[in-house]
């Protein structure tokens, strides 16, 4: 006797049927034409692209930051998170960096992703003597709009908002190559 499937026949065409929306609705955006990265690539957060904007508090003072603000500037956008090793390691070359080069048109904006509060943070700017700007993304949403899947990731945005560079992991902020890619920016 050969075996035969009990399975009804609706099932096919139904797992077609669900396939089919599931499909449809992961690739739907909402009816909102920018959540769609690949249709509008102003907020693409990849070389060759604008930055996408944000507005972050700043740690310790309260003041809100745009990145618009900082037009006209090299910008050396740094995602971070307070236990993070890396992170930590790479800190005081970044401060290097940014004593290098902050009586001209360059900007450090280290984003925190911590969730242990201010005072958490407050307390590691303190005690690594850092003097460039630290912003809470408490909600990720900066994060998730630059796609941080790993930190630190960091990005050099020209003054024009285009992003020139995009690093994943550690780096050693004051490397020649790094010093001169920030000059030339800044001089063009």
């Amino acid at each position: 006797m050969k075996y035969q499937s009990k399975k009804p026949r609706f099932l096919l065409p139904l797992l077609l049927l669900v396939f089919t929306l599931s499909f449809h609705l992961s690739c739907s955006n909402g009816g909102d034409p920018s959540n769609d990265l690949s249709k509008n690539p102003q907020h693409k957060p990849e070389v060759g692209y604008p930055a996408p904007g944000f507005t972050l508090e700043m740690v310790g003072g309260g003041n809100v930051v745009n990145l618009s603000d900082y037009k006209g500037k090299v910008v050396l956008l740094n995602f971070w998170a307070s236990w993070c090793f890396p992170c930590r390691k790479e800190m005081p070359s970044m401060q290097e960096l940014y004593q290098i080069f902050k009586d001209r048109n360059f900007e450090i904006l280290a984003v925190n992703l911590d969730k242990f509060g201010k005072e958490k943070v407050l307390s590691f700017v303190s005690n690594y003597g850092l003097t460039f700007p630290i912003l809470l993304d408490e909600d990720m949403k900066t994060a998730l709009s630059y796609e941080v899947r790993n930190i630190p990731t960091s990005y050099i945005i020209d003054k024009e908002g285009i992003i020139k560079e995009k690093i994943i992991g550690e780096k050693h902020w004051t490397e020649p190559e790094i010093v001169n890619k920030i000059e030339t920016l800044m001089g063009s």
